[in-house]
């Protein structure tokens, strides 16, 4: 957002929105996968955020059909996490 050389605040409105709806995807993903812990503080090696980061990067390399349903499968467990 720093780097952005943007004046027109519309623009930067949008800016913001894409960006906060790319965290939520990744935070959401992230928060299905599994993680190795630190074993001094019992605390996970990376945040919520990196691990749907992590993810997404790696789904990408892969075939997109996988993705795609791999990326669905995720998006239907989180509707019925919703009730």
């Amino acid at each position: 957002m720093e780097d952005t050389h943007m004046t027109c605040v519309q623009r930067l409105k949008k800016l913001m929105a894409v960006v906060a709806i790319a965290t939520f995807c990744m935070c959401l993903i992230g928060s299905y996968q599994t993680c190795s812990f630190k074993k001094t503080v019992n605390t996970p090696l990376y945040s919520v955020f990196t691990r749907g980061l992590r993810w997404i990067r790696h789904m990408i390399n892969r075939d997109y059909e996988e993705y795609e349903r791999l990326f669905y499968g995720v998006l239907t467990e989180a509707k019925k996490s919703e009730g």
